[in-house]
């Protein structure tokens, strides 16, 4: 018979198997991982429509543990930086750092980017997500599986999968990563392993596809296809919508560089912004260096059959779940 302490160690211990989910506005993106001790393996992934705000999970992605994903356009995400290590004290002083007056309206929650001492400084990647979004998310997994291990806001989300895979990778180079989301664009920028600058601006998918709805006369649906096709020359209004985040993106490539002492950031996109081989030209041109698209399956093992043809053609799209998925396998 287990020790209570044993019973208690078992139910610490770190899941193998586990169910990321990304909830957006008209469809979820839902993958399952397994750490099979070696590696981990793609179980299956696929896009399933949300229906009056709820989703069916297929049978064969349910796993015992799920990873939340929230767009989380309305968090408060801010890097601090401040003098010194993290004590005690850092959590009371949180909700200021945040600009938070009421946080008990609010999921708090940071991770310690570089610990101080003495005079060396502490960098603390912080978050707090308002409970009116989290709230109706989390009741769907009130019952049955897969019950909820974690909640993170879809930009942070696919950052874990972006430092295991492109940051790991470039080791000491600077590297960063431009999150195309509906609503909010997220730019995170890395030197020598660590992130160093977290931005988000009020931009995204839906921007471009609103104008093109409002100025061609058609529907949101057929101006999404017409942003991914190509159909017509919009390139004087691409050009117009986006060189301001481009603009934005060199400032704060810029910043780094001069603040890090380093060179030739090496970016990085996904979102559904990057499905637009005219937006990305555009972007490309004031940027003045590709921005190629990053897979977040890269360097995982996908099992046979495992994504199916809709999966295929999107699996950048997969990028928060695969984070989610990955961050629950690999905690300590």
């Amino acid at each position: 018979m287990k020790s209570l302490s044993e019973l208690t160690d078992s139910l610490k211990r770190t899941p193998t198997d586990c169910t990321g989910i990304d909830f957006g506005s008209t469809a979820a993106k839902i993958v399952r991982l397994r750490n099979t001790g070696v590696d981990l393996t793609v179980v299956g992934a696929e896009i399933v429509e949300i229906s009056s705000g709820q989703i069916e999970i297929p049978t064969r992605l349910r796993s015992r543990c799920g990873a939340i994903v929230t767009s989380g356009s309305g968090a408060t995400v801010k890097l601090l930086t401040f003098p010194g290590a993290v004590d005690s004290s850092f959590d009371d002083q949180l909700p200021k750092s945040l600009g938070i007056t009421d946080p008990d309206d609010f999921r708090i929650s940071y991770r310690i980017i570089t610990e101080g001492h003495g005079r060396s400084e502490s960098r603390v990647l912080a978050v707090a997500l308002q409970n009116k979004e989290a709230t109706p998310i989390m009741r769907q997994f009130s019952t049955g599986m897969p019950a909820p291990y974690s909640l993170e806001i879809a930009p942070l989300a696919a950052l874990s999968a972006f430092e295991r895979g492109p940051v790991s990778a470039a080791s000491s180079k600077p590297i960063g990563l431009v999150d195309f989301g509906t609503t909010i664009t997220t730019l995170s920028l890395f030197n020598k392993g660590e992130l160093v600058l977290i931005r988000r601006f009020d931009f995204g998918s839906k921007t471009v596809i609103d104008r093109l709805s409002s100025t061609l006369n058609v529907d949101k649906e057929t101006a999404a296809g017409i942003l991914i096709d190509s159909a017509f020359d919009i390139s004087e209004l691409l050009k117009e919508l986006l060189t301001p985040i481009a603009s934005h993106l060199i400032v704060s490539r810029d910043f780094v560089e001069r603040r890090e002492n380093c060179r030739d950031v090496a970016l990085y996109t996904i979102g559904e912004i990057t499905r637009s081989s005219a937006a990305m030209q555009c972007i490309e041109q004031v940027v003045k260096t590709k921005i190629p698209v990053w897979d977040p399956f890269t360097g995982l093992t996908i099992a046979p059959q495992a994504l199916e043809e809709n999966t295929e053609l999107q699996r950048g799209r997969f990028a928060s779940a695969i984070g989610a998925a990955m961050a629950t396998l690999e905690a300590s």
